[in-house]
Parts: structure tokens; C-alpha cells; sequence
């Protein structure tokens, strides 16, 4: 099999990651991609890409997004996303993954707790009016530098307690903007190459197909599900950025 077919088959699975789940593509996606090419190919290539599946669940999902909070995030993430980039440059990532996987592992199994005794339930207090502004500006550092944008707009989207249509809707509403951004910023630097544009051409095909069967099967995941779904990805997501933290070395 070919580098290409598997590319597109890998494009597959993280977009159809993202839009069944409103994230994850990256997890999916990113470790694999990085076994076929470079971390400096793959990144490009990724945001490439699933900017059409975030293009996609934000008009699938339109009515249901809440854009003032929607915008309050993207006004500082759009900001940061050049700052993420820079320190990906000067900044080791190793400690900034790791501490991020263990929040998120600490993070996760504590919503599932709240979410077996009914919390959740309650109806959902407003946010202090700089939540929004801080989360856009974490997942906009974080995005620019590590292609992983999606925990701080997760971990809000979830403490706010909205429905899935609303929650990814809203999430992706954030990170579409953030990928055009990305790709402005990784153009600019020169990291869009004839090898990163091949690769997008064979993983055009599976991101298409991954976006319509993500969303085919959005009404046949019942809500508690979909909640209980998304910390168990989240769980997962802190596990793996806690591994790609570890020292290359590290067990042989």
C-alpha cells in the first residue's frame, strides 16, 4: 500500500473523528501522519485538510452555534495563534504537552464523576465574561504551536454544559478560524510545500467521506452518550500528549 492510500485513509479516520465527536481528529491523525512524514509536512497537511471538516460541521450546525461566545473566543485565539508558532520555534514542547496531558487525564474522570451523580443535570450557570476570552487564547497558543488546539475550547464547551449540536457547532466555529489562521501562518512560513500540497490531494478524497459519515451518524448518539463519549476522548487526548511528552530515550 502505498504512502498515499494510506494517507487517505488516515485522513479518513480523523475526520470522521472530528465530526462525530466535534474534535479528535488530530489525535487520530497527527501520530499516524507523523510515521509517513515529518512533523514539519504533517502539520501543514493536517490543518490543510480538516479545515473542510470544520467548514463543514460549522454549516451543518450553524443554527445551533452560540456566536457571541463563539466570537469572544476567536477574537483572542486568531491573536495568540502567531505566538504559538513563535514558541514553537524557541520553546521546547515536551513540558507544555505533558502538563497538558495531566490536566486533561485529571480533568476527564472528574466530569465522569460529576456526570454519574446527575450534575450536569443542573441547569448551567453563565461563564465569567473573561472565560471565553482566555480559553480562545490557551486553544490559540496551543494550536499554532502543537496542532493542538482543541482541549481549552473541549474544557469549556463542556463546563458549560452545552448540547452536542451546540457544542460542536460552537467549538468548530472557533477552530475553523483557527485553522484558516494556521494555514495563513504555516504559508507565510514557507511550510507549504509541493510534498505537502501531494499529500493533500490523496488525503482529499478520505476527508470528505470521513465529514459525511461523522455526521451521518450524529442523530443515533443520544446526548448522555455524547457526553460521556467526549470525556473518554478527552481522557485519551491527555494520555497521548502525555506520552509524546516523554524523553525520546525513555525506556531504551
Amino acid at each position: 500500500m502505498t504512502p498515499y492510500i494510506l494517507v487517505a485513509f488516515i485522513f479518513f479516520a480523523g475526520s470522521f473523528t472530528q465530526s462525530a465527536a466535534g474534535f479528535g481528529g488530530a489525535l487520530v491523525a497527527m501520530p499516524l501522519l507523523t510515521l509517513i512524514m515529518g512533523v514539519e509536512t504533517a502539520a501543514p497537511t493536517y490543518s490543510l485538510l480538516l479545515v473542510f471538516t470544520s467548514a463543514t460541521i460549522v454549516w451543518r450546525f450553524r443554527k445551533d452555534v452560540v456566536w457571541r461566545e463563539s466570537l469572544r473566543m476567536v477574537s483572542t485565539s486568531t491573536l495568540f495563534v502567531p505566538i504559538g508558532a513563535a514558541a514553537l520555534v524557541m520553546l521546547p514542547s515536551e513540558p507544555v504537552t505533558g502538563l497538558l496531558g495531566v490536566l486533561l487525564i485529571i480533568y476527564a474522570p472528574f466530569e465522569l464523576w460529576r456526570s454519574t451523580r446527575g450534575v450536569e443535570d443542573a441547569p448551567p450557570s453563565d461563564p465569567p465574561v473573561w472565560a471565553p476570552y482566555v480559553a480562545g487564547a490557551c486553544s490559540g497558543v496551543l494550536g499554532g504551536a502543537y496542532n493542538t488546539n482543541g482541549p481549552p475550547l473541549i474544557i469549556y464547551a463542556v463546563a458549560r454544559q452545552w448540547p452536542k449540536h451546540v457544542f460542536k457547532g460552537t467549538v468548530q466555529s472557533v477552530i475553523f478560524i483557527q485553522f484558516v489562521t494556521i494555514d495563513i501562518v504555516h504559508t507565510y512560513n514557507g511550510l507549504v510545500t509541493e510534498e505537502v500540497l501531494r499529500y493533500c490531494a490523496a488525503g482529499a478524497p478520505g476527508v470528505v467521506l470521513g465529514a459525511w459519515a461523522g455526521l451521518a451518524i450524529d442523530k443515533y448518539i443520544p446526548q448522555r452518550q455524547f457526553r460521556i463519549g467526549v470525556l473518554v476522548l478527552v481522557a485519551i487526548l491527555g494520555v497521548s500528549l502525555l506520552y509524546r511528552s516523554l524523553p525520546e530515550n525513555m525506556g531504551g
